[in-house]
């Protein structure tokens, strides 16, 4: 009878120091003194969300909806591409492509992946005059570049690295039918 007591109010204890004013409490004590200070609420909540919140990535004002909500879920790295799916426990069994050389991420899918090799040829082809030493960077910088951009460069090259990379995107059709609803 006594250890079922104790194990109650253990499970008691825990259950109430993740409820949510233990939980703001806590969080409150790990902020700055310069944030808890702030002189009105204004104030707090925009330097509060400023330290939280990411900083946005420019789109260059390329107007193709569909190929922008592409960019930006694998900019995330929460689109089809088995890596992501993987990582996020969402119906994939294994991070390998389809091609069985190596885990299907961002850069594997942009640059190295043999079953796009030849939408893959176009997109250097165009992106080449763009991207300042393109042909001596590394895999992981053109893909960075290829997904953000360069920030040294104007916006209008900008913009074409971006098309650029939609038009490789839609190319492939890697992701007009989504591999995860359809795998068995």
């Amino acid at each position: 009878m006594v250890s079922l007591a104790k194990n109650f109010s253990t499970r008691i204890s825990a259950r109430f120091s993740n409820s949510f004013f233990p939980y703001c409490y806590h969080k409150w004590i790990t902020l700055d003194e310069n944030l808890k200070k702030s002189s009105s609420l204004t104030t707090f909540k925009s330097t509060f969300l400023k330290g939280i919140r990411p900083q946005n990535k420019k789109c260059f004002n390329v107007n193709d909806k569909n190929g922008i909500k592409i960019l930006t879920k694998l900019r995330v790295e929460f689109s089809d591409l088995r890596a992501h799916r993987f990582r996020h426990n969402f119906n994939c069994l294994s991070p390998i492509c389809r091609c069985e050389v190596e885990d299907e991420s961002n850069i594997h899918y942009l640059t190295v992946c043999d079953v796009f090799s030849e939408q893959r040829i176009n997109l250097f082809a165009s992106v080449s005059g763009l991207i300042p030493n393109f042909n001596s960077l590394s895999n992981e910088e053109i893909t960075q570049y290829l997904l953000y951009g360069i920030k040294s460069l104007k916006d209008e090259r900008n913009m074409k690295i971006l098309k650029e990379t939609i038009s490789f995107i839609v190319a492939t059709k890697r992701f007009d039918k989504l591999e995860a609803f359809n795998e068995t």
